[in-house]
């Protein structure tokens, strides 16, 4: 059963700048108000790490290009693995080849959904690089960002903890 799972996992971005960190995308994400912003010129990634495995089936991000203009994403990795050390690409997003984009002068505006494709694949860990800007911006803003999904049932976990024990 797919259910927002956001607030489960332990977010950390590869940088903020101050009064806009990472929890103000995903703790405040029906304000479009409040954003998270890269402060670095280095690639921007936001990791995930969850308590337990876990199965993000879509992401949705409040994209405001009206505001946001070249601080607007444009593309992003999604990456997964057990730990951060053994991270395998899981998805590639591009906001001009999204159904919700309609004019590229105008750019995105409000929730994009974005299907990760895989309902059977569990992780502890969620990457998403930011790899393009809207108009070869170097920093990021996102306004809002919810995961769904569900985590890895407890009878299966238990039952192959047994059968590892025989």
């Amino acid at each position: 059963m797919t259910r927002l799972i956001s607030e489960y996992g332990d977010w950390q971005a590869s940088s903020s700048r101050h009064k806009n960190n990472i929890e103000c995308a995903y703790k405040d994400a029906d304000n479009p108000e409040t954003y998270w912003s890269s402060d670095s010129a280095a690639e921007h990634h936001i990791t995930v790490t969850f308590p337990c495995l876990t199965c993000v089936a879509k992401v949705a991000i409040y994209f405001d290009y009206e505001h946001d203009e070249s601080y607007t994403v444009q593309q992003i990795q999604f990456q997964c693995g057990t730990s951060i050390d053994d991270l395998q690409d899981l998805h590639f997003f591009d906001a001009e080849e999204n159904p919700g984009f309609d004019d590229f002068m105008e750019g995105p505006q409000g929730w994009q959904v974005i299907e990760l494709g895989s309902d059977t694949v569990y992780y502890f860990v969620l990457r998403l690089v930011i790899k393009k800007n809207f108009l070869d911006g170097r920093d990021t803003r996102i306004r809002g960002i919810k995961f769904f999904g569900c985590f890895f049932p407890k009878r299966e976990a238990r039952a192959i903890q047994e059968d590892l024990r025989k």
